[in-house]
């Protein structure tokens, strides 16, 4: 019973068991994809470059910690079901940086992935070496290839780098094809030898101008000690490094693009015109009391020239307007293909560019009279992986440019002859003697070549043919069979240069007894042409000649090591190196270097760097040829610390570190060779015997100075580096540098000493500044990128010590001044009445024909008379105490815009005195539209002089002063563009085209200033080609 019971109830249970294990089994199968719908979540992105904003195909992304992942597809999009605990995405994709993400609470990611390669940002190329950004504790800053060829309108690599990277600040004050490269200080001045950089092309130097912008990889400014002991006696104005374009294992990718200019001159040049400068002249003539009525001009005439009653008899010829087209072409063309497999990866370039004129030119069958440059480049580097420790790279590069311009008058391509051709243009040729052409079709002239027409188009032209050839091998041996780390480098070089000129002569010309044609007339007031009119003369095409030579030999070996030990990294370089260089006109010149280099890093937290070189020079005596520069720096990676992450702070920033420097570096270019040794000039030329004949004497030229050094400069930086909010960067450096033993001729020796002085290790400058870097780069919204990045950079230098003359008074003493410094008197307003010219100090320059309306000056040293001794330093010098740029830009999908601008401050310019008084020639009437407010009786509320008629009456108003001195601190759109990418899957699949880049743009597109609008504040020269602005529009091809 009980048996039967049991069992009942078992089988209750059992049947019961076995429905609740089926319903069970029902409600999961419902219940667990619910569940895993819960635990799941759907992540979708864009992966982007970071500095292109290019989508990237075929970037991993990855759940971390697990396998779970994807690629991205040809619009660079992924889609990825991940598990709702995931919280990080892994991110990357061949050549950039592997890049973390947080997911949490995210479902759309906008990725921008960082290029990551030996010479993009996470690794710093220095001397001799790289080093990982994180541990480089020295004063470097890098901008890569592409940054620079934003600034498509420019032809010069110089002003490419223009407000791209701080420290650097720049003057250009030319805008002529070829010769258009501005000067470049790194850090201000510290010397008033010679200020410029060393530049370096894959560690050689090389002339930069000569190298095509698409072929650069990336360039690093070093500026600290810590950065440039390395170059020893090369190194103190700083080191620029230029790296080209290698290879990566890959297929092959082609780019080709091209870029079309439009430019014209960034300001636009006017006088005042005829009808004005008649009635200035004869305002100016009843203000010097001339009371000759054949001086004035008649009303008679003022009306013919009013009315252009015949423009033969009455020119008014707006000469720069005239000879100045509305714009002129450059054009740029650009072809390379890289790529490589496991053992072999290559680059290859090809380039063309072509830089016109502006100005109205009339090309013959003999000769082009315009201003143009052209330029052909190549270059092929390539890597050959020899064995799994073995490497050899290979590189072949050079170029081939032509620059014309004309003759302008001269049978040389002087400075003299340019400049005087460009004053013509600007001001110096009358307006109104003689037009450029006469109604026969006769040419106008004066007969003394006043006309820049002429001597633009018909004195021949100047030639020049550059050919530059560089190559290099390099071999490369890792020993870790002797210890791991350990490698073995060899490298040569052999770079020539050949300049080539060629003259072509236009032997044109007047007969002389030529008389000005505006005299030449009847009584009915028809013009008679003269006799002699301007003759199109033979032209003399003359041969071509080798200019210049140059030929450089390097070599060097370098053993490198470089291991992790734990949490111990250490690292060394030594390295030796020779160099032969050889020109057309003088003797070889050797450089030797025995360099090294010590690294520790612990932790990645702390870092110490030691640098020296043992460096010497020939240009010095025997014993004094070698030089020892040792720096030390050190850096704290603050943000590494277990205190700092676990701080509230680590969430905001990202990165805090803090270094310093302080060593000594040398500069020896401005020392020239041989002066250790006591040299002996030609004298003058004596005549003997009967017939006489001639005889050469020699005499005593410079004192030699056998002690003779370069300069010496002790250099100390302290810098700071902050990552924060992972969009902001900020990196502020303070600097200090004493250089001393500057080379300079003694004054204090007189002038009867007999000899001219030797140049002495005397000279010392002090000089500081800082410069602050700030950037923002920030995804707002899908697809929309905005960045900002701001740099000020600010030097302030002092003479310490410089030689005065005897008896020189103190403040007008070099020391304690800036390097460079104008002397000049300071005004004091205007006489305004004969009270205030009579109990004014007197002046020796004209005393006796001061009137009210002249200038007054400051009698600073208060002997009661205006002279020399009364000039003072000038407020400001003609180069930029502050730089600074700011760059803001957006990405939108396939659009981009970015804009540039450049400023500079603390800087003033004297202008030319005949863009600031009236009639300064002897031969012609010229004047300005500001002499029309110049001081009357009527208008005492001015500061423009009374108008005098000539140099004699004037000259007490011409003075050097700070009237002829303006403001030129100025703020220029120095870039803007507008971009647009365009990809599809379509055009790579039918077509092969990755992408197609097409854009416009403009450079130097405005600068606002206080400068007179007829200067270009960075040039302010009129002896010069004018600075150019330019409008540009192009493509870019990638398949």
């Amino acid at each position: 019973m009980n048996d039967n019971k049991k069992l009942t109830i078992n089988k209750i249970l059992t049947s019961f068991s076995i429905k609740i294990l089926l319903l069970s089994v029902l409600l999961l199968g419902f219940v667990i994809p619910s569940l895993a719908q819960e635990h799941e979540s759907i992540i979708t992105g864009v992966v982007k470059d970071e500095l292109t904003g290019e989508t990237l195909i075929g970037a991993s992304v990855l759940v971390k910690g697990s396998s779970i992942g994807t690629t991205t597809d040809i619009d660079g999009k992924f889609k990825l079901m991940t598990p709702i605990s995931s919280k990080i995405l892994v991110i990357s994709y061949l050549g950039y940086k592997k890049k973390e993400v947080n997911i949490t609470h995210k479902t759309n990611l906008h990725i921008s992935l960082k290029a990551e390669n030996t010479v993009m940002d996470e690794v710093v190329v220095v001397g001799y070496d790289t080093q990982k950004k994180e541990s480089v504790v020295g004063a470097i800053v890098q901008t890569n290839g592409d940054e620079l060829l934003m600034n498509r309108g420019s032809t010069s690599l110089t002003n490419s780098l223009v407000g791209l990277v701080s420290g650097l600040s720049s003057i250009q004050t030319s805008g002529q094809p070829g010769e258009n490269a501005a000067e470049i200080f790194i850090r201000g001045k510290a010397s008033w030898v010679d200020n410029s950089p060393l530049f370096l092309v894959d560690g050689i130097e090389r002339d930069y101008e000569d190298i095509d912008p698409n072929e650069i990889e990336s360039i690093s400014v070093l500026k600290d000690a810590s950065a440039t002991a390395v170059f020893g006696t090369k190194g103190a104005n700083g080191v620029i490094l230029i790296t080209t374009k290698q290879g990566e294992e890959g297929k092959p990718k082609f780019s080709f693009s091209t870029n079309f200019s439009f430019k014209q001159p960034i300001s636009d040049f006017y006088m005042a015109d005829r009808v004005e400068v008649m009635e200035m002249k004869n305002q100016a003539l009843r203000n010097d009391k001339i009371y000759d009525p054949n001086a004035y001009y008649s009303q008679q005439d003022i009306n013919n020239w009013a009315h252009q009653v015949n423009p033969d008899l009455y020119p008014d010829v707006d000469w720069y307007n005239e000879l100045v087209k509305d714009y002129g072409v450059t054009s740029n063309y650009n072809f390379n293909v890289s790529g490589g497999s496991k053992r072999i990866n290559y680059f290859v370039s090809l380039g063309y560019s072509n830089d016109g004129d502006i100005f109205k030119t009339e090309p013959n069958p003999y000769y082009d009279p315009s201003f143009s440059y052209e330029k052909y480049n190549y270059r092929t580097n390539f890597k050959v992986k020899l064995t799994n420790s073995t490497n050899i790279k290979i590189g072949l590069a050079g170029s081939m440019s032509f620059k014309n311009q004309a003759a302008y008058g001269s049978s040389s391509d002087d400075d003299w002859a340019k400049s005087d051709f460009f004053k013509l243009v600007y001001y110096k040729a009358p307006t109104y003697v003689y037009p450029i052409q006469y109604s026969d079709g006769n040419l106008g002239d004066d007969g003394g070549g006043s006309n820049p027409y002429l001597l633009l188009n018909y004195s021949g032209a100047h030639k020049n043919r550059k050919n530059t050839q560089a190559s290099d091998i390099q071999l490369e041996q890792k020993l870790d069979f002797i210890t791991k780390g350990l490698s073995l480098t060899g490298k040569l070089s052999y770079n020539t240069s050949f300049d080539y000129k060629q003259t072509i002569s236009n032997k044109s010309g007047r007969n002389t007894g030529f008389n000005v044609p505006t005299y030449l007339y009847t009584p009915t007031d028809t013009l008679r042409f003269p006799s002699d009119n301007y003759v199109v003369g033979p032209v003399t095409v003359g041969n071509e000649s080798l200019g210049a030579y140059k030929r450089n030999l390097y070599y060097e070996a370098a053993l490198r090591y470089s291991r992790k030990f734990g949490k111990h990294t250490v690292s060394g370089l030594g390295l030796f190196m020779r160099s032969e260089n050889i020109s057309r006109i003088s003797w070889p010149a050797y450089e030797e270097s025995w360099i090294g280099r010590a690294t520790y890093d612990y932790d990645q937290r702390y870092f110490i760097e030691m640098n020296g070189a043992y460096n010497g020079s020939e240009k010095f005596a025997p014993g004094l040829r070698f030089g020892f520069f040792p720096s030390f720096a050190g850096g704290w990676m603050v943000s590494n610390e277990k205190f700092f992450k676990n701080s509230s702070l680590s969430d905001q920033i990202n990165l805090f570190k803090i270094r310093a420097s302080y060593g000594e570096v040398g500069y020896d270019k401005g020392v020239n060779r041989w002066t250790y040794l006591e040299l002996y000039e030609r004298g003058s030329d004596v005549y003997f015997g009967t017939p006489p004949s001639k005889f050469y004497t020699n005499k005593e030229g410079r004192a030699a100075n056998p002690n003779a050094t370069w300069e010496r400069a002790l250099k100390a930086n302290i810098g700071v580096e902050l990552e924060m909010f992972s969009h902001l960067t900020l990196i502020v450096d303070v600097f200090n540098e004493h250089r001393s033993s500057i080379l300079m001729e003694r004054k204090t020796i007189p002038p009867w000493f007999g000899l001219d002085n030797p140049y002495e290790n005397i000279g010392e400058t002090k000089s500081r500044g800082f410069e602050m870097t700030m950037g923002w780069n920030q995804n707002i919204r899908k697809d929309f990128n905005i960045n900002a990045k701001a740099i000020t950079s600010f030097s302030q230098n002092r003479v310490v010590f410089r030689d005065d003359p005897a008896k020189t008074p103190d403040y007008l003493k070099d020391a304690g001044k800036p390097i460079g410094s104008d002397y000049t008197l300071k005004t004091d307003g205007l006489y305004q009445d004969w009270d205030d010219v009579y109990n004014s100090p007197g002046s020796i320059w004209g005393q006796e024909n001061r009137i009210p309306g002249d200038q007054k000056y400051v009698d600073y040293n208060g002997d009661g008379i205006i002279d020399d001794l009364d000039k003072v330093v000038a407020e400001y010098q003609d180069y930029p105490m502050l730089s600074y740029s700011l760059q803001l830009g957006f990405t939108y999908k396939g659009i981009m815009l970015t804009s540039l601008f450049t400023g500079a401050s603390g800087v003033q310019k004297s202008v030319p005195d005949a863009l600031l008084y009236e009639f300064t020639s002897a031969d012609y009437e010229q004047a300005n539209p500001h002499n029309l407010n110049a001081w009357t009786p009527t208008n005492t509320d001015t500061n423009v002089p009374i108008l005098r008629s000539n140099n004699t009456t004037r000259l007490h108003n011409q003075q050097y002063s700070d009237y002829q001195f303006q403001n030129a601190n100025y703020l220029r759109l120095q870039r803007v563009e507008l971009s647009y990418m365009i990809r599809s899957k379509r055009m790579k699949k039918t077509m092969g085209i990755g992408s197609i880049l097409v854009y416009v743009g403009g450079n130097n597109l405005f600068t606002l200033t206080k400068m007179d609008k007829r200067f270009d504040p960075e040039a302010a020269t009129l002896s010069s080609y004018p600075l150019i602005r330019s409008y540009n529009t192009g493509l870019t091809v990638k398949f």
